[in-house]
């Protein structure tokens, strides 16, 4: 597991706390998003230009390994969760109350089949865009291809 934290001291001592949670359940870190099988962002959203930043890391990860699992949380991923969603590569986005159900939620998806980490071009578990290839589109909830895995920011508090 790789974790690429933007933002404040609050997101650094959140990364922290989750990567231990992932050493817990028996997850190694990765030095680098090339090596990960799974990728956490831990994202900001101050400004536009640090919303460019998350975009521009997230899409940076995916070239960099295509097959990684892509996990993206904190202030961008709550505060525009679809937009989220949206960029290729992108398997699950939760907002910042959310975060305590990172790591269950990424075993929940290898263990459900959805995707197996390091495996090239397996696009299921894939976020959907909008929620349109699922066929339920719920306001305020990002629909991953896995019908049984729905992610709630609709009642989120914005900072």
């Amino acid at each position: 597991v790789s974790f690429h934290t933007l933002g404040c001291k609050l997101n650094f001592s959140e990364s922290s706390t989750l990567a231990r949670l992932f050493a817990a359940r028996g997850f190694e870190r990765a030095a680098t998003a090339a090596e990960a099988g799974i990728c956490v962002v831990n994202t900001c959203s101050v400004t536009a230009a640090s919303d460019k930043k998350c975009r521009s890391l997230i899409r940076h990860i995916h070239r960099e390994n295509p097959a990684a699992v892509i996990v993206v949380t904190g202030c961008y991923a709550q505060l525009r969760p679809e937009e989220t969603a949206s960029i290729e590569g992108v398997d699950i986005v939760l907002g910042n109350n959310e975060k305590e159900l990172l790591v269950e939620r990424v075993v929940a998806l290898l263990e459900d089949g959805g995707r197996e980490a390091g495996t090239e071009g397996h696009a299921t578990g894939r976020a959907s865009q909008k929620g349109a290839d699922c066929g339920e589109s719920i306001a305020g909830v990002v629909c991953l291809h896995d019908p049984r895995i729905l992610l709630r920011h609709d009642e989120l508090p914005v900072r």
